[in-house]
């Protein structure tokens, strides 16, 4: 595409890329300047304990990635000449308790995390223009 159109052929541009590293780089201005608003009880939507943990349930359970595991992972611990059922059992049970308490611990971590920036509300936008400014640095290098 820049060949053809010729654009490679002005001495000053160096093609389409160019125009994408100025844009990621404003969009890094953008980001670093823009002002922060304060964070309100008003925006909470009430919903219930349990009605989380039925969500969580029925997206982990109606994963393809949990079937390819349960399907593809599993059977290599499985004894054949064995009990299946019990070892399919233990293996579910130990995957479920491990997720639950993985997902859990993210959960509480995402909490603290979030009253934290609740309080810093510029610290994210610091952090994403500063993100804005390396792919911009990594797509001029590459270019």
């Amino acid at each position: 595409f820049q060949a053809e159109d010729g654009i490679r052929d002005q001495p000053r541009s160096r093609g389409l890329g160019d125009v994408y590293k100025r844009q990621i780089l404003y969009l890094a201005y953008e980001t670093f300047t823009l002002k922060t608003k304060n964070i309100g009880a008003e925006n909470k939507t009430s919903k219930s304990i349990f009605s989380f943990f039925r969500d969580g349930f029925l997206v982990a359970g109606l994963s393809p990635k949990a079937l390819l595991v349960f399907a593809t992972i599993f059977i290599q611990f499985i004894n054949f000449n064995e009990n299946v059922f019990a070892q399919f059992l233990i293996l579910t049970l130990t995957w479920v308790i491990l997720d639950f308490t993985t997902l859990v611990a993210y959960g509480f971590a995402a909490g603290k995390i979030a009253n934290w920036l609740k309080g810093n509300p510029r610290f994210l936008n610091t952090i994403s223009a500063c993100v804005l400014v390396i792919i911009a640095i990594i797509v001029a290098l590459k270019t």
